[in-house]
């Protein structure tokens, strides 16, 4: 499953904004996260991923992206066998420039 992103971390919105993804036991999840810079922005990001629940990891295809900030990593979320059945939100968070941007990811534990 994929979703994309379009907003620009570096300038976008204060408003968090919200991505879903379901997770069954033993499977994963891919999304997008893409960055654009604007408005004079020229720095490298860092990227990170908070607020897993147990027995979920996630992995980022990277967890920088160059300067000027414009790129993409996805990240890929897997669930181990069992699983609580749950809902919780996950934290992206890009970094750099003396800024920080977070979007949200609901992210729907199944256990069956």
């Amino acid at each position: 499953m994929n979703a994309s992103l379009g907003t620009p971390f570096p300038r976008g919105s204060n408003v968090p904004q919200s991505l879903s993804q379901v997770l069954r036991p033993g499977t994963s999840a891919a999304f997008t996260i893409r960055t654009a810079a604007g408005g004079g922005f020229n720095s490298a990001l860092n990227l990170s991923v908070s607020g897993l629940p147990s027995g979920v990891t996630a992995a980022l295809s990277q967890t920088s992206i160059a300067a000027p900030g414009t790129g993409s990593v996805v990240i890929t979320l897997t669930a181990a066998s069992p699983i609580a059945a749950s809902t919780v939100k996950l934290s992206v968070t890009a970094s750099g420039g003396g800024i920080s941007r977070t979007l949200l990811q609901t992210v729907t534990m199944q256990n069956h």
